[in-house]
């Protein structure tokens, strides 16, 4: 299959439904880290094939680390959580659906695996940009909020059914979920009637929102708060209080007994400050032999955003244009320093 050089769609969505089923044994992967959207992009699509098919066909594989309220909406029959992934791991399923990325720096952890095996790959994604030689079956659309919009529309194919109001239950909780996440609880800009349309069917299906919500954002470890207080009294404000930076050291995550999965969510503290345009909170974790840092970039709406996923880029990453993220191979001051460099000016 030829490869556009471009992070842009080859298909469209009722094809890659047909890929799917055609499959006698399918892996669905997402970027490592896995958030409300690629687990519920991922696992809608998963149960809407195994439930067509009456046996399992699809399996979920993720890369931690898993957010805390992950046992609350992944089924002990669906719990498939890997490290490393190998080419021997892949051997048995003859096609791999990839949600929610399309960037080997988010699929670092099955790279290797990946590879050779292209022909073999669709990817549904939203994010502007991608590496194309992963695959040359791929959906992208920008204006989709969340993957899951996506998903939705697969599992109603997958299922045919006419609404999605006729979606079960059990593939409608994890695609509001994902929607429901990226969209800072229907809060951010990236709302748009297409996505409360589609909240509003899935109310239908038997979506709860406030279980859904006490699920997932109301499940946090101690940790968090701990790790919260020790961002926030590392804040910074600078270049006329338009930019917020926040760090978090090794120590901190030591002291605090925290993971990574306790710091989704600490740019909205940041953004929360009125003088503040954009915000970036940086994490130290462990990157063996040198130092390795990850930026959070998000910004507010309004006349002048600032376009993140521009920032990001110029730091090797990338995503949305008001979230974004990057990985720097420095220590926290190094990288704090980094950063401060590249907001000044921006907001």
């Amino acid at each position: 299959m030829s490869m556009s050089g471009k992070w842009v769609s080859t298909t469209a969505l009722p094809q890659v439904a047909e890929w799917c089923q055609n499959a006698k044994s399918l892996a669905i992967l997402t970027h490592a880290k896995p958030d409300g959207d690629a687990i519920g992009s991922s696992i809608s699509v998963a149960r809407a094939l195994n439930e067509a098919a009456g046996r399992k066909v699809a399996s979920c594989l993720y890369s931690g680390p898993m957010p805390t309220w992950r046992d609350s909406v992944i089924r002990e029959d669906e719990r498939h959580f890997v490290g490393e992934l190998s080419a021997a791991d892949l051997s048995a399923y003859d096609r791999i659906l990839i949600t929610d990325t399309g960037s080997w720096s988010q699929l670092e952890y099955a790279k290797g695996a990946l590879a050779a095996r292209a022909g073999d790959i669709a990817a549904v994604d939203h994010h502007a940009h991608g590496d194309a030689e992963l695959t040359g079956r791929r959906v992208v659309n920008t204006a989709w909020a969340a993957v899951c919009q996506a998903s939705a529309d697969l599992c109603k194919l997958i299922l045919k059914v006419d609404s999605h109001m006729k979606l079960p239950r059990a593939v409608a909780e994890p695609i509001y979920l994902g929607l429901a996440t990226d969209t800072g609880w229907f809060r951010h800009s990236n709302v748009t009637p297409e996505v409360m349309h589609l909240a509003c069917l899935l109310l239908h299906a038997g979506v709860e929102p406030s279980r859904l919500y006490a699920m997932t954002d109301q499940q946090d470890r101690e940790a968090r708060p701990r790790l919260l207080g020790r961002a926030l009294n590392s804040m910074e404000v600078i270049d006329g209080g338009r930019v917020a930076i926040a760090g978090l050291s090794l120590k901190d995550f030591a002291e605090c007994k925290g993971e990574q999965a306790d710091v989704h969510g600490f740019t909205d503290p940041l953004l929360s400050i009125s003088s503040v345009r954009v915000a970036a909170v940086l994490t130290e974790v462990e990157g063996g032999a040198s130092p390795l840092t990850k930026i959070s970039f998000r910004s507010k709406s309004g006349e002048k955003t600032v376009d993140v996923n521009q920032i990001a880029q110029e730091l090797g990453g990338g995503g949305h244009k008001q979230a974004a993220g990057a990985k720097m191979k420095a220590d926290l001051a190094t990288t704090r320093a980094k950063v401060r460099e590249l907001l000044t000016g921006r907001a």
